[in-house]
């Protein structure tokens, strides 16, 4: 992710902060990691921009995504995500691992928006292929 952000130029200096999508607590003790957390970090520390992942929170802990419908996944996270700290005009980059339907960065964004975010980009590592 590194080396093709940087193959092609993109401007990590349009950024204030680098926040990534949290997973609940219960999950995160399950599983050990969060993937979103550690991309997070990675691109952090190399373009040496703030890592602010105690800024939200996964208040819900909602059933896996992986198995639902584009509808269902919009309910199954709104109103999941609470962000902590004003963050009033900061250029946000919200970092995830896939993006799907787009449910969980909207929801997510939403929560940065209402504790004042000037902006709130969203960087994923891969989006998924829908057949039909």
């Amino acid at each position: 992710m590194v080396s093709h952000l940087s193959k092609i130029k993109f401007n990590f200096l349009n950024y204030d902060l680098i926040v990534s999508v949290p997973m609940h607590a219960y999950k995160l003790k399950s599983r050990g990691y969060n993937q979103s957390q550690l991309l997070a970090q990675l691109l952090s520390k190399q373009f040496k921009i703030p890592l602010g992942n105690d800024i939200i929170r996964l208040i819900i802990n909602k059933p896996s995504q992986t198995r639902l419908s584009f509808s269902q996944r919009k309910e199954n996270v709104k109103g999941a995500f609470l962000a902590t700290k004003s963050l009033k005009g900061q250029r946000v980059l919200l970092i995830d691992d896939i993006f799907t339907t787009g449910s969980t960065a909207y929801f997510a964004s939403m929560a940065l928006k209402e504790k004042q975010a000037g902006s709130v980009s969203v960087l994923t590592l891969a989006k998924t292929i829908t057949r039909t």
